[in-house]
């Protein structure tokens, strides 16, 4: 499992493991997807969004989690992505890879958000690890 992280950590600059405990109404899973749909949609921020998102990013999701993005993403067991949230548990070696939360119980970046101190635009592109906004046409690292 270590191999497959050291492996898509060197191809890709974040990488997002989301389980099934993750996955449920009004979820930062779910907001994260509305926001980028909602991204895709518009045709500036869509081909920006090609151009550089889809190619820095990876999800890792469980199988049974419905996904209809457009980032790639791998699809593990149940028993591979329980290794691999453990694996990230044990060492949380590297701010490329993130766990989506399973629970309300620990304030997340939509809690921003929520509070009106950021749009939920800009809650995602700081999950994506994003300094600038996608509408000024110069997203950095």
């Amino acid at each position: 499992m270590l191999e497959l992280i050291q492996k898509v950590l060197n191809e890709y600059d974040k990488v997002f493991l989301i389980a099934d405990k993750s996955v449920y109404a009004g979820s930062d899973w779910e907001r994260f997807c509305n926001v980028i749909q909602a991204m895709e949609k518009k045709p500036e921020q869509g081909e920006l969004f090609k151009k550089v998102l889809l190619k820095k990013i990876l999800l890792i999701i469980e199988e049974g989690v419905e996904y209809d993005l457009s980032f790639p993403h791998v699809v593990l067991s149940h028993q591979e992505t329980w290794d691999l949230w453990k694996l990230y548990m044990t060492y949380e070696f590297s701010d490329r890879f993130s766990v989506f939360p399973d629970g309300g119980q620990y304030g997340t970046v939509f809690g921003y958000s929520d509070a009106g101190i950021l749009t939920e635009q800009e809650a995602v592109m700081a999950i994506l690890g994003y300094r600038k906004g996608i509408e000024d046409g110069q997203i950095t690292l």
